[in-house]
């Protein structure tokens, strides 16, 4: 129920919003970049977050740290050069020790571009557990919904088969967010870069999910591994063997002549 509430009205939500232009800067082959796309939703959160007083600093005082999990994001168009758009957030609902929040994008006269949801938990950055949020805590963000409320997210695609591309990147200070771990953004850029540069051609995907597992800090090297699956391409990271996130470009278009 709420799901599907959710998937036919979040177009309609009032949320925290404002207004993004397109530059140049930001594009790739004449449309907003999956990267830019993700460093806005990042951006949008943080402001949001700020307008309840419970920005970073608030979290910090309470070695408080929201870990980003899972992004599910349906993407109609993406933005082009020299658009001037709609971004919008809002925290949408608490469920035990997780948090989710809702995305979009819209033009000014309506059009619907892009939403979506995030996936949260809340992390003691002492202990380096995972803990609930205190009273105190969700009392500051007024608009969530009031009841504890779970939302569901798809799991990352199956792939069989030899990789078809592999590459590798080290961890450079560009990458990083303010707590010196790398942005999830980056995440989500690494993989279009590596995508594009094997495909040879931007990457536009009508969905993008996207799965965190581990943290990377500066300097760390991660091997980025492309597969074909059954809507798209789904590219892994690890740093060894070890998992660090998965990111699936649902309804990306593969030239043949790149597959094996």
């Amino acid at each position: 129920m709420h799901e599907r509430a959710l998937s036919e009205g979040l177009h309609e939500i009032e949320m925290f919003e404002r207004t993004v232009d397109i530059d140049a800067d930001k594009c790739d082959g004449g449309r907003l970049s999956i990267l830019s796309l993700f460093r806005h939703l990042s951006e949008i959160m943080a402001e949001n977050a700020e307008s309840y007083g419970a920005g970073k600093a608030y979290h910090d005082a309470k070695n408080r740290l929201w870990v980003l999990l899972e992004y599910d994001i349906d993407i109609e168009r993406l933005p082009a050069k020299g658009e001037r758009v709609r971004l919008g957030t809002l925290p949408y609902a608490f469920w035990k020790v997780y948090g989710y929040r809702v995305y979009r994008i819209r033009s000014l006269d309506g059009e619907h571009l892009v939403s979506g949801k995030g996936k949260f938990t809340l992390i003691d950055t002492r202990k380096r557990a995972i803990v609930r949020p205190d009273a105190d805590m969700l009392a500051l963000f007024v608009d969530a919904h009031p009841e504890p409320l779970k939302l569901d997210f798809p799991d990352a695609p199956r792939h069989a088969g030899a990789a078809l591309f592999k590459t590798c990147e080290t961890i450079r200070k560009r990458h990083l967010d303010v707590n010196d771990h790398v942005n999830n953004a980056e995440y989500v850029g690494l993989a279009e870069q590596a995508v594009k540069q094997h495909f040879k051609t931007p990457v536009n995907a009508r969905k993008v999910g996207v799965w965190y597992r581990r943290e990377t800090k500066l300097r760390e090297t991660l091997t980025i591994r492309g597969f074909k699956v059954e809507d798209g391409c789904l590219v892994e990271m690890h740093k060894g063997e070890a998992l660090h996130a998965r990111v699936w470009f649902a309804g990306f278009f593969m030239p043949h002549k790149h597959i094996p």
